[in-house]
């Protein structure tokens, strides 16, 4: 991407096939030096995102999201805001967003991997697991430490 139309065009066809979802993003400062790269993949349930910011950036990611989103930089420590908490993501930890809440990231420059699986996959998986029906989104933790042996495994 190279403007902000082109990501404006991006994000309409996107939203117009889904599932493929975008956030809301857009450059901190002069608008002309907007810019980034990104390859995007789907698999079933699970969507893999790999951008490199070129510029500084904010991206509103709304309080809606079809899916469970794990985002994990690559180099640059990012911080973000997940149900009005502040979260701070950087080599050695990711940053878990659920499907529902406040989730954005008030500036950002660099690369990141993001995994996105749809809300309903996970879901469903943890009802069969536990034999019952999930009610609510699942709780996780706004963060996660990466070098942990349970995260490792």
């Amino acid at each position: 991407m190279r403007s902000l139309d082109d990501f404006a065009e991006l994000r309409k066809h996107q939203l117009e096939s889904l599932p493929c979802w975008w956030p809301e993003i857009g450059p901190l400062g002069d608008t002309s030096s907007f810019s980034f790269t990104h390859r995007t993949g789907r698999l079933g349930p699970i969507t893999v995102l790999d951008v490199d910011f070129h510029d500084d950036v904010w991206v509103d990611g709304g309080e809606h999201r079809p899916h469970y989103h794990v985002t994990l930089p690559v180099a640059t420590p990012s911080a973000a805001m997940d149900n009005s908490f502040s979260v701070v993501a950087e080599p050695g930890s990711v940053a878990v967003y659920r499907p529902e809440g406040k989730a954005a990231v008030s500036r950002y420059v660099g690369r990141l991997l993001a995994v996105m699986i749809d809300r309903h996959a996970v879901e469903d998986a943890l009802a069969c697991a536990l034999g019952r029906s999930i009610t609510s989104q699942i709780d996780f933790r706004p963060t996660m430490t990466t070098t942990t042996q349970a995260i490792r495994s």
